[in-house]
């Protein structure tokens, strides 16, 4: 009896050593928007500088993790795929570039200085997430909600949204249909902008 302990000893660490692998987390995976517009600049509608303040985020989408909307009332977040950073200073660094090769501005600037440009667009990440509802559209909703300002005072206030359709329900499927509806997003904003009447807003 006592010759068959270390091979019952051994078994046993054998058996717990491959249930802890079994039960390793999955790795992490990170995406980044890839979203940048195309065709030619716009004729400059604003002949200013515009600053970009900092894209803030609401309660929920400030973590890098992907959001599922499970049921009209129960969101979660992914513990292993997500974005390489939060998602609105990745929005933010998309939004300094669209714009800057939108035309409308002389200059498109991301920062927190406010001594560049008396035209200041602040935003907010209002929603991101993939909705997973039961007999829902599988997508990605994005809302962003900016304000214009002129010499500190708000000109114009909206809320761009975009939506993509989810082509596979993964963690590249996914980004493929945030990337999509951020472009959306971008196109509405870029259209708010070339329609700003100056002439009110001074």
């Amino acid at each position: 009896m006592t010759r068959r302990l270390p091979a019952l000893f051994a078994t046993l660490c054998l058996a717990l050593f491959l249930a802890g692998c079994a039960s390793k987390p999955e790795p992490q995976t990170h995406y980044r928007f890839d979203a940048a517009r195309a065709g030619a600049p716009a004729a400059q509608r604003l002949p200013a500088v515009l600053r970009i303040a900092p894209l803030q985020a609401a309660e929920g989408y400030r973590d890098w993790r992907f959001v599922y909307r499970e049921s009209d009332y129960r969101y979660a977040a992914d513990p292993y795929r997500g974005f390489v950073a939060p998602p609105a200073a990745l929005i933010g660094e998309r939004s300094e570039a669209w714009l800057a090769a939108s035309g409308l501005f002389q200059r498109a600037y991301l920062g927190n200085s406010p001594n560049v440009g008396e035209w200041v667009l602040r935003g907010r990440l209002e929603a991101l997430y993939a909705d997973l509802r039961p007999g829902a559209p599988r997508q990605v909703v994005l809302a962003l909600h900016y304000t214009l300002l002129r010499e500190g005072q708000p000109a114009l206030s909206w809320t761009s949204t975009g939506s993509a359709a989810i082509g596979t329900v993964d963690g590249d499927g996914i980004a493929a249909a945030a990337d999509a509806a951020l472009v959306a997003a971008l196109k509405h904003l870029e259209s708010m902008l070339a329609t700003t009447d100056v002439a009110v807003v001074r």
